[in-house]
């Protein structure tokens, strides 16, 4: 499987929009702020993606810091 590589120019983090109309099916809406970091998975296959501030603290508290590794832009 090829791995995309990350986006430096729009953030890529999926966040999930709720509507009273989708009966609690979540909307996944791509973040629009520009990245500030690239974070990488630790475990293979290694793969990574970009991240604005507000997502990189997301990713840390669903994921655990300990999981990635992270690269200021």
């Amino acid at each position: 499987m090829k791995l995309i590589p990350p986006d430096l120019k729009r953030c890529q983090s999926e966040i999930k929009i709720y509507s009273p109309f989708d009966f609690g099916i979540a909307n996944p809406k791509r973040c629009e702020n520009k990245p500030l970091y690239v974070i990488t998975e630790k475990k293979k296959p290694n793969g990574s993606m970009s991240v604005c501030s507000n997502c990189l603290k997301v990713a840390i508290k669903q994921i655990g810091k300990e999981n990635f590794k992270t690269r200021k832009i």
